[in-house]
């Protein structure tokens, strides 16, 4: 839980145990609408507001059409949303995303970050899933999202939200 000064409790890495309960930030598919949001979080949800984070840039991931995030120099657009369930959801989502543990890592790290809350104006420290790759030499290569904001991506190139299962099965 958020500390009344806005923090959290951490080994100072930022690499945060689902034992501090605090909001997820979501910039992809578990927003609001999209496949894995309906899959795994649709009556999960207990609050959600529109949210950024600065410091950071977006790819979308043409081979398996979902975006990344990793640190830079623009935002990104998403939503911050509290579980109502927090320490039964966390390792729901952390396998969807890959991530086992402070170690040992596939694709993404979950730190807790500071990300402003656009329907409060409040920053508030949250949960996201950060990539471990170098977005911009991937192969085949990804997108650079400039806006920041996938949703808008995705609607300004007419891309459907389908996961290689759902074309694939």
């Amino acid at each position: 839980m958020n500390r009344p000064d806005g923090t959290l409790p951490d080994n100072g890495s930022g690499l945060l145990e689902p034992s501090a309960e605090a909001p997820f930030f979501v910039y992809g598919t578990l927003m609001y609408g999209f496949r894995n949001e309906r899959r795994l979080l649709q009556s999960e949800v207990a609050l959600r507001h529109t949210a950024v984070l600065k410091g950071a840039s977006l790819w979308h991931l043409p081979d398996v059409n979902y975006p990344s995030m990793q640190e830079g120099d623009s935002q990104v657009f998403g939503e911050l949303i509290w579980l109502k369930d927090f320490r039964r959801m966390t390792p729901e989502l952390d396998l969807l995303e890959g991530y086992v543990g402070p170690t040992d890592n596939f694709e993404y790290i979950r730190k807790a970050t500071a990300v402003e809350d656009l329907e409060t104006g409040e920053t508030v420290w949250a949960y996201t899933y950060w990539s471990l790759h170098d977005l911009a030499n991937l192969e085949p290569p990804a997108i650079a999202i400039p806006s920041g904001d996938w949703r808008a991506f995705m609607t300004q190139n007419q891309l459907q939200d389908v996961s290689l299962d759902d074309l694939y099965p």
